[in-house]
């Protein structure tokens, strides 16, 4: 079952973590200011939705919410690791 936040926004699931990782490369690997500003506010808006699904699949209890819960524990720390 979709997240009912995603699934609203009319976007693919997969699509977000692949969004996430690409910001987060662009914001680390790249030297320009501009472009490290860009890679950072892609990880945080991929970060957001996925904090909204994290939610939504804990607050409904359903049998997929430590996945979710992983996701974005890995996010987190890779926002921290430089």
């Amino acid at each position: 079952m979709e997240s009912v936040l995603l699934t609203g926004l009319g976007i693919v699931p997969w699509i977000v973590p692949v969004l996430a990782f690409l910001g987060l490369m662009v914001a680390k690997g790249c030297d320009a200011p501009q472009l490290q500003r860009f890679g950072e506010r892609i990880f945080f808006a991929a970060l957001l939705l996925v904090a909204g699904a994290t939610l939504h699949t804990v607050a409904c209890n359903n049998s997929y919410w430590l996945i979710h819960t992983s996701s974005l524990a890995i996010m987190t720390v890779g926002a921290v690791i430089r």
